[in-house]
């Protein structure tokens, strides 16, 4: 929805939106926009839906177990696939926010990971352009697409709680920590040892940490005596507002894997000072630890002159493809006739 009021708003696009049967539809319009749940997770109710639009592109938000409880949405590629022979004008970009699941043995992402990849080969295939979050993914798609294939370009997600025109120095701020994210997400933050966490805010006189979304059971109290606040979950204004009163934002998340986290966006946005874990800080979309996050590093305390620094960086990173930047980017795939027709018959899918 975010982007689509900005394709609106700054490139005079009008997005129309199909939804999947078991989502919660509020009404035919939200923001003004039409929207139409399908009636099954069918082929064959995608493609009704489909041709009761006007619209000849096709813009995917691609999450496998999103359209199917095991991560195989057959319906959805072949769907797709028969709308694209029917219109042969028809265009498909596809936003990859995942491609595959992994895992042990024991549990059914492992098996299910080679189907889930053959699926989204098909779906490459099928698609005029693909976009997706990160450097690793982008390696993964191009891999399946080939040489023939579509145009695949990255670009890492927004910021879904605002992007502030300008954001308050860091020495004008509360002296807050945040913890911000999901139960999962806050549960792997409270599952590291926080000591060297807690001590580093004591050499810098923190006086508050903000946990701010749903609640985790493994939430502390307190940290080295500095007391943690739980905010809960709010809307995104009172978020935006909390961020930028803070100065570090402590995370947990593989280094490969920040330019597709809402936190660690939502943190370089509001100009906070990203701080992570050691073992999970690998370099990756042109994102460096000691650069645009910092790393929690027994015996190590950080200073102002790093944490401004960080902050510095992870603010200038994110400009890139900050909410504007993914609107006109997908603006220009959208009026592109570059692409249509190269491959609607499926002659290329593997």
């Amino acid at each position: 929805m975010f982007v689509a009021k900005e394709l609106r708003r700054s490139h005079d696009i009008e997005s129309e939106f199909i939804v999947d049967c078991r989502a919660t539809v509020p009404g035919v319009d939200v923001e003004r926009f039409e929207i139409e749940a399908l009636r099954a997770r069918s082929r064959r109710a995608l493609v009704s839906a489909l041709g009761h639009s006007s619209s000849t592109v096709v813009v995917l938000h691609y999450v496998g177990y999103g359209y199917a409880s095991r991560g195989c949405p057959n319906w959805l590629v072949e769907g797709l696939r028969e709308w694209c022979r029917a219109n042969s004008r028809g265009r498909i970009v596809t936003i990859f926010h995942e491609i595959s699941a992994f895992g042990p043995p024991w549990r059914s992402a492992f098996w299910l990971s080679a189907p889930q990849k053959i699926l989204a080969k098909r779906l490459v295939h099928l698609s005029d352009a693909c976009i997706t979050s990160g450097e690793t993914y982008r390696q993964i798609l191009q891999s399946m697409s080939g040489a023939s294939g579509p145009t695949i370009s990255t670009l890492p997600i927004f910021s879904n709680v605002g992007e502030p025109d300008n954001v308050p120095p860091l020495g004008s701020r509360s002296r807050r920590a945040v913890i911000f994210g999901g139960a999962a997400t806050k549960r792997r933050v409270y599952g590291h040892s926080l000591k060297q966490f807690g001590e580093i805010l004591g050499s810098l006189r923190f006086e508050e940490i903000c946990d701010i979304g749903p609640p985790c059971e493994r939430a502390f109290q307190e940290l080295n005596g500095i007391p943690i606040v739980m905010i809960g979950a709010r809307p995104a204004r009172e978020v935006s507002v909390l961020l930028q009163d803070a100065v570090i934002g402590l995370f947990d998340c593989p280094g490969e894997c920040l330019a597709k986290s809402g936190v660690f966006a939502a943190y370089c946005a509001h100009g906070l000072a990203p701080v992570g874990f050691p073992e999970r800080t690998r370099s990756r979309d042109g994102l460096a630890v000691g650069r645009e996050y910092l790393g929690i590093s027994r015996g190590e305390l950080f200073t102002w002159r790093q944490l401004n620094s960080a902050a510095t960086a992870a603010r200038g990173w994110y400009q890139s493809h900050r909410l504007s930047r993914h609107a006109a980017h997908l603006a220009e795939l959208v009026a592109s006739d570059s692409t249509i027709g190269r491959r609607r018959h499926g002659e290329q899918e593997q």
